[in-house]
């Protein structure tokens, strides 16, 4: 009896999750810490790239929104390329060293990033070359012409943005997978819903911290900062984390299994249909409401990191409000239903796109 109680005695939790004997409670520490800085990382383009490209690289404001679509979707677009192979080196090098790797990428392209004017010009980057390759990257192939005042930086800003992709790519999805590494089965749930809350409070920190040091101390600085903060998680990566591989590798199922199933499924065609619009939603709401506060800010006569600080309230307010919705959401999906609470996910979202829609100004109070 004693000797049972004891060993219930002996175990290690975090946040309510079991730590197996093999790790420590700074190992769980660090891998939810260095999701929120990963975290922050991931968001922080939203807020540094429409003030950057106005202030840094002067594009032509008609342009904004297709410049900055694609910059934002730099990840998506490295993620569809490289996922794959990414997935396969982790099971064959392991999570940290791919998660450490991809800090050293996102810190030392954040840094060239901040200098894609000089770099353009100590390259010597013509903007003959330059502007046709950027007007066709950002969907206006017959309006290079009115890209040659910023081409040559905006094209080392296309290359860097991209390479910071893949630096995320490489980081991002090992914290996840990490968590089922050190989770029993038990806890996997919770695991996960950490890893979503240190994302939720990473939105928080970009938008409500890091739009503020943007307006009073720069873009470029901000830059400096995001440097130095992914050279930190690169640090705390290398040192505090360690690799908890599976005995047993799951088999892997290719897309060439999945489409089929999928193709049979109704129900599967429906969620990866929500899934594409609600990843949507995201985009449009981190970087085009930013990117539209900004553009406005230029037509009122305020300044890029004053626009930023207002255009990011809105983004806030949603963090904190998307927080709170974590336990009521699990409480709905638990009493009433996943489909009805999904429905009524997206039936609130459609309606504060329509609201959006009809604002008149992105410093309107309906925003």
């Amino acid at each position: 009896m004693s000797d049972t109680h004891d060993a219930k005695k002996q175990v290690k939790k975090f946040a309510g999750i079991e730590i197996p004997p093999d790790l420590t409670t700074g190992n769980f520490f660090f891998l939810y810490f260095n999701t929120l800085v990963m975290g922050i990382i991931m968001a922080v383009p939203a807020i540094v790239q429409p003030a950057f490209l106005t202030d840094i690289i002067k594009i032509d404001q008609a342009f904004a929104g297709s410049i900055n679509g694609l910059l934002q979707n730099m990840s998506q677009i490295a993620t569809l390329l490289f996922v794959a192979m990414i997935g396969v080196l982790s099971d064959k090098v392991g999570r940290k060293i791919l998660a450490f790797a991809g800090f050293i990428v996102a810190a030392v392209f954040f840094y060239l990033m901040s200098q894609s004017n000089g770099i353009a010009a100590g390259l010597n980057i013509p903007a003959g070359l330059a502007s046709p390759i950027c007007a066709l990257l950002s969907f206006f192939p017959s309006r290079a012409a009115e890209f040659d005042a910023f081409s040559p930086g905006l094209l080392v800003t296309y290359v860097t943005r991209f390479i910071i992709g893949i630096g995320l790519i490489l980081a991002y999805p090992q914290f996840i997978t990490m968590v089922a590494d050190y989770t029993y089965e038990k806890d996997r749930g919770k695991g996960m819903a950490m890893n979503g809350i240190m994302m939720g409070i990473a939105s928080l920190f970009v938008f409500g911290a890091f739009a503020p040091i943007l307006k009073k101390s720069g873009v470029i600085n901000l830059m400096y900062i995001i440097a130095l903060l992914s050279l930190f998680g690169a640090v705390t990566t290398w040192v505090f984390l360690k690799d908890r591989m599976p005995e047993v590798k799951q088999k892997k199922t290719g897309l060439k299994e999945i489409i089929p199933v999928v193709m049979k499924s109704l129900p599967l065609k429906a969620s990866y249909l929500c899934s594409l619009i609600t990843r949507a939603d995201i985009v449009v709401l981190s970087a085009f409401l930013v990117t539209w506060g900004v553009k406005y800010g230029q037509q009122i006569q305020m300044a890029s990191k004053d626009a930023t600080m207002k255009a990011s309230i809105p983004m806030i307010i949603m963090g904190v409000f998307s927080l709170l919705a974590f336990p009521v959401i699990g409480i709905l999906i638990d009493k009433w239903g996943r489909v009805q609470t999904i429905i009524l996910a997206l039936f609130s979202g459609g309606v504060g796109m329509i609201i959006l829609a009809i604002c008149p100004n992105p410093f309107s109070g309906l925003v």
